[in-house]
């Protein structure tokens, strides 16, 4: 009987198996067999047991790969003689190699513990600050009268201008205030976007 292969599992229904005899069914299921252990064989492996790249690995794995060490739970096939022989003399070696590569694996970006970085030289200021005022009050009477300022808010903008043959940074600090009225309401200049 030829090698089975899994369209010739879907296309057997219950009636081509009610017409075989009991040695065809045998045979029929040791290749159901064999088929699901090649199968199981395939999705046990990654690319700590195969030839296959890193980046065919299952990506929400591989996490758990590389703290457990590698390998899967998966069923491995039995190496021959020879394969044993020839593993066998680079076991020592190879094993040295493996404990060292995993303990220098480092996931990318910053590591835990490692000091961050920012801008090395502070912003200065090269213009005068901006300062913005609420117009008027919100009643709308004429007679309201400023009693108490305060600053909400302030934040830097940075623009490039052009000079003779340079590009030159200018900062300009822009303050927000809150002003209260004599009536009692309290409004606040609207930010510029």
């Amino acid at each position: 009987m030829p090698k089975l292969k899994i369209a010739d599992i879907e296309r057997c229904d219950d009636v081509d198996l009610a017409q075989m005899s009991r040695e065809e069914l045998e045979a029929w299921a040791r290749q159901v067999w064999e088929l699901a252990r090649r199968l199981a064989n395939q999705l046990g492996q990654d690319s700590m047991n195969s030839s296959r790249p890193p980046s065919s690995d299952d990506p929400y794995r591989r996490g758990a790969q590389a703290e457990s060490g590698g390998g899967t739970d998966g069923e491995q096939e039995q190496p021959s003689d020879q394969d044993k022989k020839a593993g066998s003399e680079a076991s020592a070696s190879s094993a040295q190699a493996s404990s060292a590569k995993n303990k220098a694996r480092k996931r990318p970006g910053k590591q835990p513990g490692a000091q961050g970085c920012w801008r090395t030289q502070p912003l200065v200021i090269t213009a005068p600050d901006a300062e913005h005022y609420p117009p008027a009050c919100d009643c709308g009477a004429a007679s309201c009268v400023e009693q108490k300022t305060r600053q909400v808010s302030a934040h830097l903008v940075c623009d490039l201008e052009r000079g003779d043959g340079q590009l030159r940074i200018t900062v300009v600090k822009h303050c927000y205030f809150a002003i209260t009225w004599s009536c009692g309401h309290e409004t606040v200049a609207a930010m510029l976007v």
